[in-house]
């Protein structure tokens, strides 16, 4: 997986508004406009297999990527399904930064008035100014019949009202960007989001943190959905990651959004590095995974899948909220169906050894012993982890295996040093959390 290492020369430059080192604009919302539109329910989900697909969607799309595939440059509809929200609306921020035009030094109050066409038909138009000397301004967009792909369609108004501004590139770095019932036409399906988007960016760590508060409702449905508090972050030119929040789906009510510390999402193709923003992110965890929480304990959890990396993403279901994540599906690449949830089998436990024998068919002393897991399996097909114990051994003996925790499907012992009975188990762990175990005992003289 490649990494953008891009880090511009201009963050500390004179005409940077701001002092090197801090969060730039520090930002409290006074009104939430998404909570207020929001009429669903309030009551955390039960994730099950009827709706634990629709929360991941809704977040993160149906992601039927290609490597190498550029969601603005799509050429056929047919091949990029319903996005999910974060990606939309890093696709809307990603436009809204680009809209900017040159300054005359000698005026303080820069205009930033423009447009033009955007990229397969429909315009977009810029009205604003920033002061040049505080960095603060205000624009406003004004969508119509905005083309921003093939299948993307966007009409409506967005305010962007802008807390610290780089002139160096012409670029708002930290903002609140808000909107109502602006509509994102997706294929043949409308969606009016309505709420907002607070951006800070810190200079000296050069993480960008945004946290969304966004209502949307399908116009032809109905169906009601919000972001609240959905916060995430990421280093200037990598990878997105440390997800949290909390996201509504109407009548089944909310589920909570963690992220492991490890979590790197899919890098876009073609990015617009500048302000630690990625113009053309996929929403495709590459590394660690993303928890969403439901009532009594029912989780889902979603992480990268080994069918086609960078392209596909692995669902589980704990549906009983026992820790163990019993079911799973994949949404498969390119044609962006979805594997059924089905039950996760237990996987098999199995010991195979190799050592030195006497002549009465014991275990010679001062000799290792081979143990190996090649008839341990799993039947879903996935991967498995190791776990080697020494559950029993003569007194005063010093026998271990060389490596006992996660290692590999074959391992040493130390030298049996003590006569008597050794016993040793194998745990493996699937995917999903379940294990089997199994046992080798053995006599040395």
């Amino acid at each position: 997986m490649t990494r953008a290492q891009f880090y511009p020369l201009f963050l500390c430059l004179p005409l940077f508004l701001s002092a090197c080192g801090e969060d730039v604009g520090s930002y409290a919302i006074t009104s939430d406009p998404a909570a207020v539109a929001y009429n669903g329910s309030h009551n955390p989900a039960l994730l099950t297999q009827d709706n634990a697909m629709l929360f991941v969607e809704k977040l993160l799309g149906s992601n039927d990527l290609l490597p190498g595939f550029n969601v603005l440059k799509s050429t056929s509809p047919a091949e990029r399904p319903e996005r999910g929200m974060v990606e939309l609306l890093n696709l809307l921020m990603g436009k809204v930064k680009l809209g900017y035009q040159g300054f005359d030094y000698q005026q303080r109050q820069v205009s930033l008035d423009g447009g033009g066409s955007c990229e397969y038909g429909g315009s977009l138009s810029e009205t604003g100014s920033v002061d040049r000397i505080s960095g603060k301004g205000r624009t406003i967009y004004q969508f119509i019949d905005c083309q921003l792909g093939q299948d993307l369609t966007i009409n409506g108004m967005l305010t962007l009202d802008i807390r610290a501004y780089d002139f160096a590139v012409y670029g708002p770095i930290s903002y609140i960007a808000s909107f109502n019932d602006l509509e994102v036409k997706e294929k043949d399906a409308t969606t009016a989001l309505t709420g907002s988007v607070d951006r800070i960016f810190n200079t000296n760590t050069l993480v960008a943190t945004r946290t969304m508060n966004v209502y949307a409702e399908e116009v032809a449905t109905g169906t009601q959905s919000m972001l609240e508090n959905f916060t995430f972050t990421n280093t200037l030119g990598r990878e997105y990651a440390g997800m949290s929040g909390v996201l509504y789906l109407g009548n089944y009510g909310y589920a909570r959004i963690a992220s492991s510390d490890d979590l790197i999402l899919g890098e876009s193709i073609s990015g617009n590095y500048l302000w630690g923003d990625k113009y053309n992110l996929h929403v495709l965890p590459l590394e660690g995974e993303l928890i969403l929480q439901g009532a009594a304990r029912s989780a889902v959890k979603v992480t990268g899948s080994d069918i086609a990396p960078g392209s596909a993403y692995r669902v589980a279901l704990d549906e009983d909220g026992d820790g163990t994540y019993e079911l799973k599906s994949v949404r498969l690449p390119v044609s962006g169906s979805v594997n059924e949830f089905v039950a996760n089998g237990k996987p098999v436990s199995s010991i195979g050894y190799l050592g030195v024998l006497t002549s009465s068919g014991y275990f010679a002393l001062e000799n290792s012993i081979t143990l190996d897991a090649l008839l341990s399996f799993d039947p879903d097909g996935g991967s498995l982890t190791y776990n080697w114990t020494v559950e029993q051994k003569p007194s005063g003996s010093l026998v271990e295996v060389m490596c006992a925790y996660t290692c590999s499907r074959q391992v040493q012992t130390t030298p049996l040093d003590k006569p008597g009975t050794y016993k040793f188990s194998l745990k493996v762990t699937d995917e999903q959390g379940l294990s089997a175990i199994s046992f080798l005992e053995i006599s040395a003289i």
